[in-house]
């Protein structure tokens, strides 16, 4: 197994950790890229760690040696993050960054582990790094790394539907207050609205796209729906675990006290007979319980009117009155429609990433 460089070929046993102790603390779009290839945050660092490490000198010969550790891609430089302009320097194949002058506060790090296992590296929060992305990103950017920071998906190329399970990093009001840290306590306005319709777990983008279309308020397209649990486990008795044949069931997003769940059922994901029986399974568990259980295909996603109208059943069940049309409202929804989809103004939509439900 070889590490591909620019000009040459280095044994991965060749390569020398990063030394212990303060050192570059990775950032930016270099963070991402860690959590994206499976590295996880293992420990976070106290404040004094934190100072130590943000403030130690930046030394060339120890980014290249975190470069070649974390195996970071050689057409992309590096980023890094220091505390202050003192201890910044120009180091090729890096991008030095500085700590806001407006944070008051110790920037969170943490220890992050690589998959393959070894010594941990530093770097800023799952969530700090989000934060450090999208202040400077446009809504729909900004909404896709937060499903996939607080969801329990990671993209991977080599898996079946191009995601891979995992634990959440992080979780929405964790990114609200890496923003606010970052912007020295003042609130990013543009910042809660791009999290607002984002929910904790989500399993897939398409998972928090629904989520986002059900719960964002209708002056901006969404259908007004208080927000669910998304893929919260439910405890089952040993005879529901015979229905269903395992010892938990995980509803996509489940209202509790209206006794309501929607599972949206992607044509990837749910189209064998295996994925069928196991839906069957489930639904017959529901029924057992008294719960009422909605399901929402591609098809009715893909059907803007057919799409409002399942809508419109989930807000009565909910005690909701049906929505009324506006013209307003509707210019709105194809806005946020396109943003989210990809649709054009008749409602088509191309094959996306990451419709797993």
């Amino acid at each position: 197994m070889t590490l591909e460089r620019t000009c040459e070929i280095v044994p991965i046993e060749a390569v020398d950790p990063p030394e212990p102790g303060p050192g570059p603390v990775v950032s930016h779009e270099s963070a991402l890229w860690l959590w994206r290839q499976g590295w996880t945050p293992v420990r976070h660092l106290d404040a004094e760690e934190a100072v130590a490490a943000l403030g130690a000198a930046m030394r060339t010969d120890a980014v290249r040696r975190l470069r070649r550790w974390t195996r970071h891609p050689a057409e992309c430089p590096i980023h890094v993050l220091c505390a202050s302009q003192d201890v910044r320097r120009r180091i090729k194949r890096a991008v030095c960054h500085v700590v806001p002058a407006a944070c008051r506060d110790p920037v969170p790090l943490v220890e992050a582990r690589p998959p393959h296992g070894g010594p941990a590296v530093m770097a800023v929060a799952p969530e700090v790094s989000w934060a450090q992305l999208a202040l400077k990103a446009g809504t729909p950017v900004a909404r896709e790394l937060a499903w996939e920071l607080t969801g329990t998906f990671r993209p991977c190329d080599d898996a079946p539907f191009g995601l891979v399970g995992r634990d959440p990093l992080t979780t929405v009001a964790d990114l609200m207050d890496a923003a606010v840290l970052l912007r020295g306590g003042c609130f990013p306005k543009h910042v809660g609205r791009m999290l607002q319709g984002v929910c904790d777990r989500t399993a897939s983008p398409m998972e928090g796209r629904v989520a986002c279309l059900m719960t964002l308020p209708r002056r901006r397209g969404g259908h007004g729906i208080p927000t669910p649990e998304v893929n919260r486990p439910m405890g089952l008795t040993p005879e529901e675990a015979r229905i269903v044949g395992a010892g938990t069931v995980v509803p996509d997003f489940y209202w509790e006290d209206a006794g309501l769940v929607v599972e949206y059922d992607s044509d990837v994901a749910h189209g064998d007979a295996r994925a069928a029986d196991h839906d069957a399974r489930k639904r017959t568990l529901y029924a057992a319980r008294g719960i009422v259980c909605l399901s929402l295909t591609r098809g009715q996603l893909m059907d803007p009117a057919a799409c409002d109208a399942f809508m419109d059943v989930v807000r009565g069940h909910l005690g909701m009155d049906p929505e009324e049309p506006r013209p307003g409202v509707w210019r709105n929804r194809v806005r946020l429609r396109r943003s989210l989809f990809g649709w054009n103004a008749a409602g088509l939509a191309a094959e996306g990433v990451g419709d797993v439900g």
